[in-house]
């Protein structure tokens, strides 16, 4: 695509106004007219041989009667000559937004394109008096398609990824692009909380069913190899049937098994059967990152990735603190209890006291688990009444016109599991949010046994864990982002190393914390560094095969999923302190992976070099160049 503004010296009182609704659904034109009131606007043209001749992006701003060519195109006098003869007449108008510093009067954004039909998307008016600008093309990225019927963008996108946003603005719910980038986050984010929403009861269920250490973690570790063996499964699902529904299928998938949980477990049988139900809301992750990636082109996946990975990870922490210290309590003395402390979990307590207070706190966490899964069902119908699958609509309705090729499930899968890429970035993803995972599991429980917390105050510590995930994997993807600004592919890869690097360092230091005030602190620590490092590992999996990402994202989670299943059997065989050890010690190793590495076309981390079409992309991004041609009267 190539953008041009153009200053026409137009006259005309006549101003219209133009309404229409988003994605195309209805046009309702209230009033149609030439629009030559405008005095500044820019059209956008197909870039052939016959215009442009160079790849650079073209960027003509007029100023003073003169129009300013910016990039390294040729053919200008063409260039020239083809704006000179379009007339206002030719645009369809589209779109309306404030434009920055406006004159006295309010000034009016449209978004137009010449000579070819276009869709109108947007609301809006030109004021007779007023300086206007007519945008056509991508001088601000949100430009229409060369085909009739293409839609308008509120956001800045790149034509050659399939129309995915090249930006994230963060206060916009704009469809289909940040709508689907909100939906991605809330929704992983409410199966995230459901998934973790019975650890912070834990204790409580161990003494209301008289429950054995070693049965309690065995049910903690078939919720996660629900999770691993889930993900996979719906990777090429995703490929084949989009995000959303898989999504939406996931909360629904849990939200039964989770509302009857506090009917079904009556003994650790059926725990380890609810649990292991429970545990698939962790392949909504897939689901998330991979919607996240069909919207965002890879230069900011990985910070959009982190950033709704990160904020739905809030998910975790948050059930702490409502399920093991809001609700739990309040149920309690609802119930008509007055709660207990640790000593009230000795089986000497008198059973008069038992029945008075321990009653209630059974019937507390049976209720209180009905309300997470009412969140799933409420997500599950937002996401698919309000969201798309792509840019250019739900896959479905894309397979049907023949827009997107049909998808082997199976195709898919095996595509992502011959990449070694694939494997060794699953393997440091267990290492980051398999721990992750496994902290969140035995935080609570560690706080209680170690340091003597009720489990009202064990589950507010233990909700550091998730709390961080606010800023600290978003920070990961940024740096990871950045690092590729500056040096590519290597720089991404230097910041994996580092950052994991340092979380190894940290997860050692929390298994030598000795008194309360330290645990907290390192902990605080150790899941800052465990967050960034999830999130740098997930801005590199976008390069591994574009065409499969949501398999290569499957398998990528569930290897974080395989290694907390891992890190879940070390505090079975260890004391906590020897299983956080050994733990640390997997980590640090994990970061040498990253040697071996290798993302076709890019440099490595010590070695190789980019492809000339890689260096290309660079150059052209880094140096644009001007060029003043004076109008023609």
């Amino acid at each position: 695509m190539r953008s041009f503004t153009v200053r026409l010296d137009k006259n005309d009182d006549h101003a219209s106004r133009l309404q229409a609704r988003r994605g195309g659904r209805r046009q309702n034109f209230q009033e149609r007219s030439r629009l030559r009131n405008l005095a500044l606007h820019s059209m956008e043209v197909t870039p052939d041989d016959d215009f442009i001749g160079s790849q650079t992006p073209v960027d003509v701003r007029g100023q003073a009667g003169d129009l300013h060519y910016r990039g390294g195109g040729s053919r200008l006098n063409n260039a020239h000559e083809a704006l000179h003869d379009t007339s206002v007449d030719d645009l369809s108008p589209l779109h309306f937004a404030d434009v920055d510093d406006p004159p006295q009067h309010a000034s009016q954004i449209v978004s137009a394109k010449t000579a070819t039909q276009a869709e109108s998307l947007a609301d809006a008016a030109v004021d007779e008096e007023t300086s206007s600008r007519l945008e056509l093309g991508s001088a601000d990225g949100k430009s229409c398609h060369d085909n009739p019927g293409d839609k308008l963008f509120a956001v800045q996108i790149d034509h050659d990824q399939n129309d995915r946003a090249s930006e994230i603005p963060l206060f916009s719910t704009a469809r289909p692009h940040m709508r689907a980038f909100h939906l991605a986050w809330v929704s992983f984010g409410v199966a995230f909380f459901a998934w973790f929403s019975i650890v912070p009861l834990l204790s409580e269920i161990q003494y209301s069913l008289s429950l054995s250490r070693k049965e309690i973690w065995t049910s903690s570790i078939l919720a996660i190899v629900a999770s691993a063996i889930t993900r996979v499964a719906v990777g090429p699902l995703i490929d084949k049937y989009g995000s959303r529904w898989i999504m939406s299928a996931t909360l629904v998938m849990k939200a039964i098994p989770l509302g009857l949980s506090g009917l079904l477990i009556q003994s650790a049988s059926s725990l380890y059967w609810t649990r292991f139900m429970i545990g698939i809301a962790g392949s909504a992750f897939v689901s998330c990152q991979s919607w996240i990636s069909a919207m965002f082109t890879v230069e900011i996946a990985g910070t959009a990735q982190a950033l709704a990975a990160g904020w739905a990870n809030i998910g975790g922490g948050l059930s702490q603190v409502v399920m093991g210290s809001l609700l739990f309590p309040l149920f309690k003395i609802i119930y008509g209890g007055d709660g207990y402390n640790k000593a009230s979990l000795n089986k000497t307590t008198a059973h008069d006291d038992f029945t008075s207070n321990d009653r209630a706190a059974e019937l507390a966490w049976r209720t209180i688990l009905v309300f997470p899964a009412l969140l799933c069902l409420i997500m599950a119908y937002v996401v698919i009444r309000y969201s798309d699958d792509t840019p250019q609509g739900n896959v479905a309705k894309l397979r049907k016109e023949g827009s997107l090729v049909p998808v082997s499930a199976m195709d898919s899968l095996r595509r992502a599991a011959s990449t070694r890429n694939t494997w060794l970035l699953a393997i440091q993803y267990g290492c980051c949010f398999g721990v992750e995972v496994a902290i969140t599991q035995v935080a609570s429980l560690y706080f209680q046994d170690e340091f003597g917390q009720t489990t009202e105050s064990a589950a507010a510590i233990a909700s550091a864990v998730g709390w961080v995930n606010l800023f600290a994997r978003a920070a990961g993807g940024f740096v990871n982002d950045v690092a590729n600004v500056k040096f590519g592919m290597r720089g991404r890869m230097w910041v994996q190393v580092v950052l994991i690097l340092i979380e190894g360092i940290c997860v050692i230091a929390f298994s030598h914390a000795r008194t309360l005030v330290g645990a907290i602190f390192v902990l605080i620590l150790l899941s800052i560094f465990v967050s960034a490092s999830a999130g740098s590992t997930f801005a590199i999996v976008p390069y591994v095969d574009f065409s499969v990402t949501g398999s290569i994202s499957g398998f990528v989670a569930a290897g974080g999923s395989t290694f907390a299943v891992f890190y879940s059997i070390l505090f079975l065989k260890f004391d906590y302190h020897n299983a956080i050890l050994w733990m640390g010690c997997s980590v640090l190793a994990s970061a040498f992976l990253t040697v071996a590495l290798s993302i076709r076309g890019y440099r490595g981390l010590l070695t190789g070099e980019d492809s000339l079409e890689v260096q290309q992309q660079r150059r052209t991004a880094e140096l644009p160049s001007e060029i003043t041609i004076p109008r023609e009267e």
